[in-house]
């Protein structure tokens, strides 16, 4: 679930907060979706099935809360800052 909002434009938002535990070693692990009926692009998908990718982990945040229960948030930075530094590989790049 989100727990930062709003998470656009990311030019200004430049990380998205989810409610869910990570444990260490998922930073750079991706946070993705698989949607079914999504509504987008202005119009609705019934019976389409979709994945996509939102972003990478890249840090697990918390607080100890009343009676010490814990709040786990993981740090994600959004999609689009992969694609723009994909973006600066030179053309003839094997990782592009």
């Amino acid at each position: 679930m989100i727990a930062s909002y709003p998470i656009t434009p990311t030019k200004i938002y430049k990380s998205i907060l989810f409610d869910f535990n990570i444990f260490e070693g998922n930073s750079g692990g991706p946070v993705y979706f698989v949607d079914h009926d999504r509504i987008h692009g202005g119009s609705a998908h019934i019976g389409e099935t979709e994945q996509f990718v939102i972003g990478l982990v890249t840090a697990q945040m918390s607080a100890k809360l009343y009676n010490n229960e814990k709040l786990g948030l993981a740090s994600v930075v959004p999609s689009t800052y992969i694609l723009e530094t994909l973006d600066l590989l030179p053309p003839t790049s094997p990782y592009k």
